[in-house]
């Protein structure tokens, strides 16, 4: 004897499982119970794509290989669906069309036969093709570090970029700011809107701008050593860069030549030096301190006047 329990299909669309209680003939008053479970194969979206039906006794465990489908990616290649239930199982396929929801043809798939439930001439079952012109967004982003590794900015000018689902993305890498060097990128190369959502790139500090003053300070003063004019200052900035990889400071010029500088003239008194003369002052490589040349120019009274 067979006892038959809830099956429900709308268009030949199976939408809830079912239970069959079998009376032993041998054992008469021993029941067993088997489900079948309606396995459903959707998109991305929800949509339907195609159902199958798996039976098995109660409480037991069934492997099913998951069916190909032109156009779509299976998630895996097998699941293990256990029946201790009446509930019908759902799984998800990825869209392989990158033409952004052209025509899909997928075999017709058709139930098996169940006496009692299901006519003997199967029902085919017509694919649903995915939603066409879906709209997706895909951002680019880097994120700054200092050389150890340390976050300085999260999201350093962030892109956002609106497509259609399945289309391939079109960006370039983000440009490097300033000292800094490439230290990640995505492990992909080929993004598509739907699938991928983000391409993040990191960034490390490796180079500082750095510089070092020098300053060359001349005094005019008496024999007493009393200020007889306004000092006058010059120099030079050496640039450069530090490489934090090393800790090595790398300077564009490392010396500057200044040139002769004549001593003014004071009322009332003579300069003994009539002339500080130049030079060439080199970068010191490994300080970042303003380097200072002090010069003094000595004035006597002009007793003639």
């Amino acid at each position: 004897m067979k006892k038959t329990i809830g099956i429900l299909a709308v268009s030949g669309v199976l939408i809830a499982s079912y239970a069959t209680t079998t009376v032993s003939a041998d054992n008469f008053g021993v029941m067993e119970t088997n489900y079948s479970k309606i396995v459903v194969f959707e998109d991305t979206s929800g949509n339907f794509l195609a159902s199958k039906v798996v039976s098995a006794k109660q409480g037991s465990t069934v492997t099913l290989n998951l069916p190909s489908l032109q156009g779509y990616v299976k998630p895996v290649e097998s699941v293990e669906i256990k029946f201790d239930n009446k509930d019908s199982v759902h799984y998800t396929y990825l869209s392989e069309n990158e033409n952004g929801g052209g025509d899909l043809q997928l075999p017709d798939i058709s139930l098996p036969p169940i006496s009692g439930i299901l006519p003997e001439t199967p029902l085919p079952i017509t694919p649903v093709k995915p939603p066409v012109n879906s709209k997706a967004s895909f951002k680019i982003y880097s994120e700054l570090q200092d050389w150890e590794g340390n976050v300085l900015i999260s999201e350093f000018n962030p892109t956002v970029i609106e497509g259609t689902i399945g289309d391939k993305v079109e960006f370039s890498i983000p440009s490097l700011p300033k000292g800094y060097v490439l230290s990640e990128s995505p492990d992909k190369t080929i993004f598509h809107f739907g699938e991928d959502q983000e391409a993040k790139y990191v960034f490390k500090l490796r180079y500082m701008d750095i510089s070092q003053q020098l300053v060359r300070r001349i005094n005019f003063v008496d024999d007493s050593g009393q200020q007889l004019s306004k000092e006058r200052v010059d120099g030079y900035t050496f640039r450069g860069s530090q490489d934090y990889s090393t800790g090595q400071y790398i300077w564009e010029n490392k010396s500057v030549t200044l040139g002769d500088v004549e001593a003014p003239e004071i009322p009332g008194y003579i300069a003994v030096e009539k002339v500080i003369p130049g030079d060439t002052y080199k970068v010191i490589s490994d300080t970042l301190e303003t380097q200072v040349h002090e010069f003094t120019v000595h004035y006597t009274k002009n007793k003639g006047v």
